[in-house]
């Protein structure tokens, strides 16, 4: 990938490229040996944890969509489940 990338005199976005050329690498190999339903769900959990590293979606904000919404007297579903949602978070 480094041979094959353009050549940027600035850094950061010769950097960028690679990052991009990477994740790209990642999913295609990936996807490779998951069934068409679980496609979506990895691309999901990538995409969201890419969002997650660069501030995009907030930690609150991650909360709701994993979660949902949690009122006065719900019971949240990680604490049904427990250290099982974590396996998944992580």
């Amino acid at each position: 990938m480094i041979e094959t990338a353009e050549r940027v005199e600035e850094f950061s976005v010769h950097l960028q490229m690679l990052l991009d050329k990477v994740t790209l690498a990642v999913y295609i190999n990936v996807s490779r040996g998951l069934f068409e339903r679980h496609k979506l769900v990895f691309g999901f959990m990538l995409c969201a944890s890419i969002f997650k590293q660069s501030g995009v979606i907030s930690e609150s904000q991650w909360n709701f969509l994993f979660h949902g919404p949690v009122s006065v007297g719900m019971v949240s579903h990680l604490e049904t489940y427990g250290c099982m949602c974590t396996l998944f978070v992580s």
